[in-house]
């Protein structure tokens, strides 16, 4: 008998017998349903946000995999209950503006489990007071939670006064988080995550997001955020020894989880945290309430 029809057998007996849960079926057929959870949960302690995922990224794929509904429908495979979402148009070449606007039409269609985060490009060919604007017109009109900066694409620098400044000093007054890319690919000089400390070290009240967890520039990461307070990582690409080498350094409470979505699955940016060499309770932070408490939902 193959070994996944012996286990599956195996469970149906054990219900049988009494001696099986529910949630262990869940599990063993690929599944952890949003229905398995506790139904009576309270605030945020048990809630899995992902900070991080993109919506209509990608034309290659069929066009019904490219709606707020495929993205919902994934999210309750792997029991996520919120998701930060971000326009990826820009990457292949989009309008940014149009981008946000496609965004907000998604949340308005499921406002309970999705939130915005503004892409802004500043080096587009609209100028960056437009990028401003469209910060401001993001968080204040289409109630956005944040902002998303993705340097290594659009070709400026963290360090740029020209460009990155005017965004970050938007963010601050607007009280916006920014999702800063970081590490990918690991030789462009834009994103390095040594230039986010830089950053965060020029604008102590902003709050940034060390996305991706430097990626293969992790060790930088854990550098950059042992130096400054106002930095959280993102867990997205990280792997467990990477994760479990942040919390070490800075603690649970600075990491937040995200999956890239998805270009990276739900399920196996949940697996590298769940599989970190970190006390459960860390795990709990790092999966849900840090996410609430920087977007303000606690």
């Amino acid at each position: 008998m193959h070994r996944l029809s012996f286990v599956q057998e195996e469970i149906k007996n054990n219900l049988r017998n009494g001696s099986c849960s529910k949630f262990f079926i869940a599990r063993h057929n690929g599944f952890n349903r949003r229905s398995s959870r506790r139904p009576d949960k309270e605030g945020f302690g048990n809630m899995i946000i992902d900070i991080h995922s993109h919506f209509l990224a990608d034309r290659t794929w069929p066009e019904e995999w490219r709606t707020p509904e495929f993205l919902i429908k994934d999210m309750d495979k792997w029991g996520i209950d919120k998701a930060v979402i971000v326009c990826g148009d820009p990457l292949i070449g989009g309008d940014y503006r149009e981008g946000n606007t496609k965004v907000a039409n998604a949340i308005s269609k499921f406002p309970d489990r999705l939130i915005g985060f503004a892409w802004i490009h500043p080096t587009h060919a609209s100028g960056i007071d437009a990028a401003v604007k469209e910060a401001e017109r993001c968080v204040r009109e289409l109630k956005f939670k944040g902002l998303k900066l993705h340097p290594a694409t659009e070709m400026y620098s963290y360090t740029s006064q020209r460009y990155c400044y005017p965004i970050i000093e938007a963010a601050i007054r607007l009280h916006a988080p920014v999702f800063c890319h970081t590490g990918d690919p690991p030789s462009c000089p834009y994103s390095h995550p040594v230039l986010l400390a830089d950053l965060a070290d020029r604008f102590p009240d902003a709050k940034l997001i060390l996305g991706h967890l430097g990626n293969r520039l992790w060790d930088d990461a854990v550098w950059a955020m042992s130096k400054h307070d106002n930095l959280v990582a993102e867990t997205s690409f990280g792997q467990t020894s990477g994760i479990t080498s942040m919390v070490k350094a800075v603690g649970a409470e600075r990491v937040v989880m995200g999956s890239d979505w998805p270009t990276n699955s739900f399920g196996a940016s949940l697996g590298h945290i769940r599989g970190a060499f970190i006390p459960d309770r860390d795990k709990e932070l790092i999966m849900g309430e840090n996410a609430a408490k920087l977007l303000g939902m606690d």
